[in-house]
């Protein structure tokens, strides 16, 4: 009954205490049906929890409702196990039986489009020593907290400072962003000067964000004129740094708040 349509759903089942049962939708899209095969007996004095739940996957869909109702008392197909006898649902309003369509009202789902809800630096990537001249050397590591949907970033910018006298554009090489199972989701390219007293790099690999909490380090490789003792941080400002952002399921574009931060 709300405002989305079949075409923004996908995966839909109706749920009997857990159990998945398969739906078919009408040829209007407004209604959804699922058969519970022989039957579903509820024992004498028990009861059943009875919902239905799915994906929303289409483009454009946020700000949409979903509304599933059982529209006609009916809708819900009982017989009594005893003796055959078809039993209907009737609601009560003051004490009376309710002819009231729908016969029993869902709750409203609003679709809501994705949102960063914190990008942050990692504490789980600890600041920590490193090598020259190896490859794969932690730069820093951030967190990443969405909500509503996965989202997109097709390009993301790194910055780098140093505590001593710069090595030249470049001093880091290889430079590549995992995620927190270890694969490469971007690059490996190299920085180059930012122009001001450090150096940059930019990935413009599509980098896709989960919904939840995920963490994500980079890496790279140090040449061998860096200065012993020398205390490298990586920051970024996902507000201007991080651009091209979108919902992967609305297809809208995202926003994010979050202004520079260092990384361990």
């Amino acid at each position: 009954a709300g405002s989305a349509a079949s075409g923004d759903l996908a995966n839909v089942n109706i749920y009997v205490d857990g159990t998945a049962y398969p739906t078919t939708v009408s040829a209007d899209g407004k209604y959804y049906l699922a058969n519970f095969g022989s039957g579903i007996v509820v024992a004498k004095g028990l009861s059943k929890d009875i919902w239905i739940a799915g994906d929303i996957s289409g483009t454009g869909a946020a700000g949409r409702t979903v509304d599933f109702d059982l529209q006609k008392n009916t809708d819900l197909y009982l017989t009594g196990e005893t003796y055959g006898q078809g039993l209907i649902y009737t609601g009560t309003v003051n004490g009376s039986a309710s002819t009231a369509t729908p016969a029993v009202n869902g709750y409203v789902v609003t679709v809501a489009a994705g949102s960063f809800t914190s990008v942050t630096k990692a504490t789980s990537v600890a600041a920590q020593n490193i090598a020259i001249n190896l490859a794969s050397q932690v730069l820093g590591g951030y967190e990443v907290d969405l909500k509503g949907e996965p989202i997109s970033v097709q390009s993301q910018v790194f910055h780098f400072a140093t505590s001593t006298a710069s090595t030249g554009a470049s001093a880091y090489t290889s430079i590549s962003l995992y995620n927190a199972n270890g694969a490469v989701v971007a690059g490996p390219v190299d920085a180059v000067a930012d122009g001001v007293s450090g150096w940059k790099v930019t990935f413009t690999d599509t980098v896709t964000y989960p919904v939840g909490k995920n963490v994500y380090t980079l890496k790279g490789k140090i040449p061998t004129t860096a200065s012993n003792g020398a205390v490298i941080t990586t920051s970024t400002a996902p507000a201007t740094d991080w651009t091209s952002i979108t919902g992967q399921t609305t297809g809208n574009t995202i926003t994010v708040s979050t202004t520079s931060f260092n990384m361990n």
